[in-house]
């Protein structure tokens, strides 16, 4: 008889051994640490990311597991709530663009709060992110864009299980148990996207919300309460409930510690949604070999798929100037104007101030977007593409396609370049000797015999 989706997936989470792992593997998942930790630092400093830990903290509880920028312990489900949370607060977390799903902001703060809890070593922590990274991204890459077509925010969907797998994993349940945490898990992976409309926050907490919801899905399963095996594939389970009868294909999972995802889990380079990163390349690339000013620009013409331009070009929200600052991470306009005059996007152009910039926003107005058929697939084969062409006034035209976005697995970003994305995180927040405290302990991992030296960094 062939075993449940569920029960596959738990197999390879109770077999994977960190010597099976490919050090290529090992060497990302540590950028993956490392970037999601600067990511969760800077964000302890950004308007209504206390909330947050404000609350858990009046919560009180045990003291197992340390919430990001404060002081204190918490249980294990709480930090990983706070953690997973601040690591998605400002959109500028890893994505896994097959799946579209951001998973180290679930996966890191859950092999945090677990592995800070039980005292685990790095190469038992570094193990199970690697099970929860490669899982969940295949559970996600079932249904290309379906669950974002149907109004999902397919990391809240698919990150509890995620998380459930990388806490079973350290706990070292059983395979029976992991499945039942996954099938339990399928009763709390819910994650709408109406905020996308109004620029509400709720978005930022899906993936924290996720890392609470599999933690205690394992914490369940541990105990003997059930869930079912037939979560995934069922008649009632998620893909007939959310997707629909024959919208999806689950044979992914057959190569599963074979083709490695984790490699495909993107770092960003830019604080901003992830299909306006290889515009941003061509920007700066454009930038850079013709000196284009501000004063010579006619139009400027954004080649894109219709999915993108319904994200980053069509949305009132999104148009020059942007209506927010969260708006502004998702407007090819301002970012590809802000590209075009400086030569780089930081967080610092997200700020109220900075999206109301008249000489920005001027540029942005001449953007407009065409529908191109080369542009198709992007994103799907696990990079984005960016087109732009550019007329001046003197009638001289310029363009240029990024096949390749910065940070993707072609064109990948290099452990300094991670570092100095860190370093520029948590500047002015933890002092230099802390910074690269960090980032020593986070290098040699797989070295070190419990967490507990970093999650003592990253108490302030």
């Amino acid at each position: 008889m062939k075993k449940k989706y569920a029960e596959q997936y738990a197999e390879f989470v109770e077999n994977l051994e960190f010597e099976r792992i490919p050090t290529v593997v090992v060497e990302h998942a540590k950028k993956l640490f490392l970037d999601t930790i600067g990511i969760c630092i800077a964000s302890t400093r950004r308007n209504h990311a206390q909330i947050f830990p404000e609350l858990v903290l009046g919560f009180g509880g045990a003291n197992e597991s340390t919430v990001i920028g404060t002081t204190q312990k918490v249980p294990a489900p709480n930090a990983a709530l706070v953690n997973g949370t601040l690591a998605h607060f400002l959109d500028y977390d890893d994505s896994h663009l097959k799946s579209e799903a951001h998973i180290s902001a679930a996966v890191v703060p859950t092999a945090l709060a677990i592995g800070e809890k039980i005292e685990a070593s790095g190469q038992d922590i570094i193990t199970a992110a690697v099970a929860g990274w490669e899982c969940t991204a295949r559970i996600g890459m079932t249904f290309p864009l379906n669950f974002h077509n149907r109004g999902f925010h397919c990391t809240g969907i698919v990150d509890p299980f995620g998380a459930a797998i990388v806490a079973s994993k350290l706990k070292k349940l059983s395979p029976d148990k992991i499945s039942s945490a996954l099938g339990i898990c399928g009763s709390q992976a819910a994650a709408l996207m109406e905020c996308r409309n109004d620029g509400s926050m709720v978005k930022r907490m899906h993936p924290g919300w996720s890392a609470h919801s599999g933690i205690f899905a394992s914490l369940l399963a541990s105990k003997g309460f059930t869930g079912p095996r037939s979560v995934f594939e069922g008649n009632l389970g998620l893909y007939e409930s959310h997707l629909g009868p024959g919208n999806y294909d689950a044979s992914i999972i057959s190569n599963l510690g074979k083709e490695w995802e984790t490699l495909n889990c993107l770092i960003k380079p830019y604080p901003c949604a992830h299909y306006l990163h290889a515009y941003i390349d061509a920007a700066i690339k454009l930038r850079q070999s013709y000196g284009i000013k501000e004063e010579d620009i006619e139009k400027i013409e954004i080649l894109i798929n219709e999915r993108g331009a319904k994200l980053t070009c069509e949305s009132p929200s999104v148009q020059c100037p942007p209506e927010s600052s969260y708006s502004a991470q998702f407007s090819m306009c301002y970012v590809v104007a802000l590209a075009l005059m400086q030569g780089k996007v930081s967080l610092d152009d997200f700020d109220d101030q900075k999206i109301a910039d008249s000489k920005i926003n001027s540029v942005g107005k001449k953007i407009f977007h065409t529908i191109h058929p080369k542009m198709a697939d992007m994103g799907q084969k696990g990079f984005f593409s960016g087109w732009i062409k550019i007329q001046t006034n003197n009638r001289k035209e310029y363009e240029h396609f990024q096949k390749y976005n910065r940070g993707c697995k072609e064109n990948p970003l290099s452990i300094d370049e991670v570092f100095n994305k860190f370093h520029t995180n948590a500047a002015g927040i933890l002092p230099s000797e802390k910074i690269h405290k960090i980032f020593s302990i986070i290098e040699n991992f797989e070295e070190i015999k419990d967490i507990s030296n970093l999650m003592e960094q990253l108490r302030f």
